[in-house]
């Protein structure tokens, strides 16, 4: 007798239905929309960091990589801010 069902886990189950991907695509779309916006924002071209950002599972570190590069500078030039203001007023 022969079943048809799908293996348990490889190929077999990336192949079983687009219904699994689909999320990951979606929230990849999310995150590339944010990182396009933050990188138009920063002066840079948006386009190649948005793109990284739409490769499942490789976006989601490039992601994490750009929004704490980001939260660093703000970091630095706050920093740079206070180190200014408080030389100036000594």
């Amino acid at each position: 007798m022969v079943m048809d069902v799908a293996p348990a886990g490889g190929v077999g189950a990336f192949l079983a239905g687009p219904g699994q991907f689909l999320p990951i695509i979606v929230i990849s779309v999310f995150w590339a929309w944010g990182v396009f916006a933050v990188a138009k924002r920063r002066g840079m071209n948006p386009w190649l960091p948005a793109l990284v950002a739409m490769i499942p599972f490789i976006g989601l570190v490039w992601v994490a990589y750009f929004y704490v590069d980001t939260i660093t500078n703000i970091l630095d030039r706050l920093n740079k801010q206070t180190a200014n203001g408080a030389s100036s007023s000594a």
